[in-house]
């Protein structure tokens, strides 16, 4: 601690990493000390957190010797920081710290009369925004002050420890099984806790493993266990990492943790298994999209000195039926993960009878009755179709389109979603004639400026929009594979709008199945949408985008941005000014980056690797001091300077 004139110095943050503490024989991370002393300080006029009883209060038996740098809190001396890192800057007090004012006026008050003052109520530490929370040395549970349990008591420490988490670990700093244990050597008194193990369990060897406040021991165990707070576990080892690891092993030791009840069938039932994304969804667009990359790399390739033949053709057939290979490899697999899991799989029908029964009706009609604690609905949802002749006997959707026996040829899609853009910008790629038709917007929900970017580069590359538009009737003219259909629309302005097409897709949202399975006999209310109320019902939601929202003034956020041109793209002649990046940084709050926004090849893969850094509340500063990886397009995002307010010019002309 400094002195000066009489007048009272804190010290607020100092943290101790690399020191050693005599109290506990290992290294003391990240603990925050604070100590307060005044000229002529000695004995008891010292406050420190102490280590030992996470008490805030006078450590008795210091002199001022002793006090350097407030550590004596801590139980540690001068000559034991050799190490100690640089101290940081001591703030003298002032009268705004204290709302009372009682350390401005009275430079004779000790730090006794402090403490007593604001120390028991913690609002000393409130008011240096400190974490009250305290962490034993080698425990992975925080303490309140004065909260933190006696170390004297072993016993009741112990009890209390097992009999308040569901998995208690006590073990050494040396054993190489355990994180976030109890470590003994590490505890002041961890050679009485070991010692009352060995009592309790007749086990004094580490890790000694709690479950549900009982004992992992094998049956027949020479352990001489005391009472009751053993659980006994056939052919197990005694409670150490070899009975725990055989115990997971063998399916043993989430029922222990997690004890299953004779009351219901199951413990869990899950309705329906999901589907959309391996079967009709990501995995089946994707590769059609990667289908669609490699016809433009064909186009690419004559510019690197690939003799390509001039005409080339796709065949429908070869790719959907590799693709539909590998999605059946992928359920094959999850139907085997299931079975090694021991998850019992029913092919029925569900609907429930109360809360907790539900009635399986499996494709013979026989129906059967089984209960469970705890439901999860997974039904997914099925693609909508628009209520006007000619839809649903004529038109297609996305589920129909990736299995698809024949070539679509030329096709309508009718929907702005992203669906409807993604099947239409593939279609297009590998050779077909493909129309958009859009009632109003291009990917409502999403950033517009994007939305509208997306849609004049496909565009440009001749994706025909029909917009502002909607269909009226679809009528078929030719039967066959594909066939052929008249499509009569509206436009906004009333001008009406026919054309004939070979395969209608309709991509206009998509409706959850959860009509026929009874939710209202479970106590479940729904609108046409999702689930609107149950008490204990969970509810998941999950987007295709990105947005975060707030109060927040037009002039508190800041948008950098640019245009750029992939390296790749410059050989092969491909138009510049394309590809697209944006940033968008909350002023108040440091610039931190809260929008993130690319367009151009691997966005996906780019956007990925950016979300880690968002999550950690990555600020502007911290993306312009990252060195960028060259030549990537991802390194565009760490040289952005052109604010979108400014109106700088952000095209490009090379990489």
């Amino acid at each position: 601690m400094l002195y000066k004139d009489d007048q009272l110095y804190l010290m607020l943050k100092l943290q101790i990493k690399q020191c050693t503490a005599t109290n506990f024989g290992g290294p003391a991370r990240d603990l925050l000390t604070l100590g307060v002393a005044s000229s002529g300080v000695h004995k008891s006029n010292c406050i420190g957190v102490s280590a030992r009883n996470g008490l805030l209060g006078p450590v008795d038996g210091v002199g001022a010797a002793d006090c350097w740098a407030g550590v004596a809190g801590l139980g540690y001396s001068p000559s034991h920081l050799k190490n100690f890192p640089k101290r940081e800057k001591f703030i003298p007090h002032r009268e705004n710290l204290f709302p009372d004012g009682k350390m401005a006026t009275s430079t004779k008050r000790n730090s006794r009369d402090i403490y007593n003052d604001y120390g028991n109520s913690n609002t000393l530490l409130s008011l240096l925004g400190l974490d009250s929370r305290i962490k034993r040395q080698g425990s992975p549970l925080l303490y309140l002050p004065g909260r933190m349990p006696p170390t004297g008591d072993a016993r009741a420490y112990v009890t209390d420890l097992t009999k308040t988490h569901k998995v208690m670990v006590f073990s050494k700093s040396t054993c190489p099984f355990c994180v976030k244990a109890i470590e003994l050597d590490q505890e002041k008194d961890g050679s009485a806790i070991q010692a009352t193990l060995a009592d309790l369990t007749g086990q004094r060897t580490v890790p000694n493993v709690f479950i549900q406040g009982k004992h992992l021991v094998k049956v027949g165990s020479t352990a001489s266990c005391k009472g009751s707070c053993c659980s006994a576990v056939e052919d197990l080892n005694e409670g150490g990492c070899d009975a725990t690891l055989k115990a997971h092993a063998e399916n043993k030791l989430l029922p222990m943790i997690n004890p299953p009840t004779d009351k219901y069938d199951y413990d869990l039932i899950v309705i329906g298994l999901g589907g959309t994304c391996v079967n009709v969804g990501c995995i089946p667009k994707k590769l059609m999209h990667q289908a669609a990359i490699l016809g433009h790399s064909i186009e690419d390739a004559r510019h690197y000195g690939w003799k390509i033949p001039e005409k080339v053709e796709h065949n429908w057939d070869t790719m959907k039926n590799a693709i539909q290979d590998h999605i059946g490899s992928l359920n094959w697999g999850y139907r085997v993960q299931l079975r090694d899991k021991k998850v019992d799989y029913k092919n029925a029908y569900a609907e429930f009878v109360d809360t907790n029964k539900i009635t399986a009706k499996d494709k013979k009609g026989k129906a059967t009755e089984y209960t469970a604690e705890k439901f999860i609905i997974a039904t997914g949802e099925r693609p909508r179709y628009p209520d006007i002749p000619g839809a649903k006997e004529y038109g297609i959707t996305s589920d129909d389109l990736f299995s698809l026996p024949y070539c679509p040829g030329k096709t309508l899609m009718v929907g702005a979603s992203y669906v409807s853009l993604e099947c239409g910008g593939f279609l297009k790629a590998i050779g077909l004639d493909v129309s958009v038709m859009v009632r109003s917007i291009l990917l409502r929900g999403f950033d517009q400026q994007m939305a509208e970017k997306i849609g004049e580069y496909m565009d440009k590359h001749g994706v025909n929009f029909v917009r502002p538009c909607v269909p009226t009737k679809v009528e078929q003219l030719e039967e066959g594979t594909p066939g052929r259909y008249k499509v009569t629309g509206k436009y906004s302005d009333g001008t009406p709008f026919e054309d004939e097409f070979n395969t209608v897709c309709f991509a206009i949202g998509r409706d959850p199945c959860t009509e026929r399975i009874g939710l209202d006999k479970a106590g479940v209310t729904t609108n046409n949408r999702t689930v609107t109320g149950q008490e204990n019902v969970h509810r998941r939601y999950c987007t295709d985008g990105v947005q975060e929202s707030g109060n927040h003034s037009f002039y508190s956020d800041r948008v950098y941005h640019t245009n750029f041109h992939p390296l790749e793209w410059t050989v092969a002649q491909r138009e510049n000014n394309a590809c697209y990046a944006k940033l968008i940084c909350l002023i108040p709050d440091d610039m931190r980056v809260i929008g993130f926004h690319v367009i151009g090849p691997n966005a996906g893969e780019i956007t990925q690797g950016f979300a880690v850094a968002m999550k950690l509340n990555a600020t502007k500063a911290d993306f312009d001091s990252t060195i960028g990886i060259h030549p990537t397009c991802a390194e565009v995002m760490t040289v952005l300077d052109v604010t979108k307010r400014s109106g700088g010019d952000i095209s490009q002309s090379g990489c």
